[in-house]
């Protein structure tokens, strides 16, 4: 089975793809997979270095076991799963976090929660009007 985030790596030695997953806010946060996540720091500093994505053969000179196999998926609906899947798992280790203290002292639960979910979005690469929009969307 193919992963979402080596099936966004093959995708992103394209230049329009590149930019386009930058452009959504891709970060190293949304890999978990080690390797993944040191690629695609490669391809982020070669894109910043040299304002263009950088090339197969470049990331399998550096990374000759990486599987850069071509995909059907498109690069937007691979940022968006990504960003969906560190979103929930994100989200549910803040509530089980504010879960812990919700008894002994239920403001600092309630400030964890607003925080980490703020900062959590931002990781994710999605802003607060993300969240907003998402929210008046369920109701």
């Amino acid at each position: 089975m193919v992963s979402l985030e080596t099936g966004l790596i093959s995708m992103l030695t394209d230049t329009a793809e590149l930019q386009l997953a930058m452009d959504m806010g891709v970060s190293e946060s949304l890999f978990e997979d080690p390797q993944n996540r040191a690629v695609f720091t490669l391809i982020r500093e070669y894109w910043e270095r040299d304002g263009i994505a950088p090339t197969r053969e470049v990331l399998l000179h550096e990374f000759s076991s990486q599987d850069l196999s071509p995909r059907e998926e498109s690069t937007f609906w691979l940022v968006e799963a990504l960003q969906k899947r560190y979103a929930s798992n994100a989200a549910q280790d803040l509530m089980r976090s504010a879960a812990r203290i919700t008894n002994d002292d239920p403001h600092e639960a309630l400030r964890i929660l607003h925080t980490g979910s703020a900062e959590m979005m931002q990781a994710a690469g999605c802003g607060p009007e993300s969240l907003l929009s998402g929210l008046v969307d369920a109701g």
